[in-house]
């Protein structure tokens, strides 16, 4: 499974510093954060059995936080997350499984995989995300609302020419919910299928056998 971790209010404690007068313009600021209580344990624990990833935002006109981030994540997280961080504007774009997010800002909001808003209830520490990832201690219902607001997301960005069957579908509720109830079915029914896969079989499906 891949995992992104963001950084700001995820990884670092970036709320203290701003509350105190701290600007974020002052050299050093990015890199001289304190991590989240929890936060360093459970990228550790998490990267010995899935792939970890950073996936955070730096302001486009402060080049030097670009390198302060760098810079932090050697110094807190070593080993586990070398060459493993991504500095981007757009996080919607990059595959994945999990991102661990306090925000829905920079494309956040629209990532494939399942968002984890942290800070949020219910995960509102690092325990409980490491219980939800870990031992599954979410019940099966938000499970599955997470997986259809997944679904719904990558339902709406298919595009025409590659989809059109889905993209037809979609125009109206009910060839909507068709087509959501069948990627869902998919997934749960077969062992390693993600949602763009599911998403690719139901279009060849579809398109040869039309529902009326």
């Amino acid at each position: 499974m891949i995992i992104h971790f963001d950084m700001d209010g995820v990884l670092c404690d970036i709320g203290t510093p701003i509350r105190e007068g701290k600007d974020k313009s002052e050299i050093g600021f990015f890199l001289n954060l304190k991590p989240i209580p929890g936060a360093i344990q459970a990228f550790q624990q998490l990267s010995k059995l899935h792939e970890c990833h950073i996936l955070s935002t730096a302001p486009w006109s402060k080049p030097n936080a670009w390198e302060e981030k760098r810079l932090w994540v050697e110094e807190h997280l070593g080993e586990a997350a070398f060459k493993r961080l991504t500095l981007s504007h757009n996080k919607h774009l990059l595959i994945g499984d999990i991102l661990i997010d306090d925000r829905t800002a920079n494309g956040a909001g629209e990532f494939k995989g399942l968002h984890i808003l942290f800070g949020q209830p219910p995960f509102e520490t690092w325990d409980e995300v490491l219980a939800f990832i870990l031992e599954g201690d979410i019940d099966a219902e938000f499970l599955q609302q997470e997986l259809l607001k997944a679904i719904d997301r990558m339902l709406q960005d298919c595009d025409e020419t590659q989809f059109p069957t889905i993209c037809q579908m979609r125009r109206t509720n009910q060839g909507f919910d068709m087509a959501r109830e069948y990627i869902a079915q998919k997934i749960a029914s077969t062992d390693g299928m993600t949602i763009q896969r599911a998403i690719y079989e139901t279009e060849q499906e579809y398109s040869i056998n039309p529902t009326e």
